[in-house]
């Protein structure tokens, strides 16, 4: 017997994924704990081979990426046609 899963299940499944994903990446590339990512660190990171560029997520422009901006990054490209994904 074939069971229908709900997109949206499926979609928020993904979501909860992929957060968990981004804030165990964002924590390994944050050496120094202190809750933000330096432009070496990311440089010395993978987050670039995983499209991470770090003008985009640097939006204060102050040098470094916060996890509210990298979280905020993070759920905008989760975010199609107005409906998180």
């Amino acid at each position: 017997t074939a069971y229908e899963i709900p997109l949206r299940l499926v979609g928020s499944e993904m979501c909860i994924r992929d957060r968990n994903k981004a804030a165990s990446l964002f924590n390994q590339v944050d050496k120094d704990q202190d809750k933000k990512i330096s432009r070496e660190e990311h440089d010395h990171s993978s987050l670039s081979s995983y499209g991470v560029p770090f003008e985009k997520f640097d939006v204060d422009e102050d040098q470094y990426i916060s996890w509210e901006e990298y979280k905020s990054q993070m759920e905008e490209s989760h975010n199609i046609g107005g409906k998180k994904v």
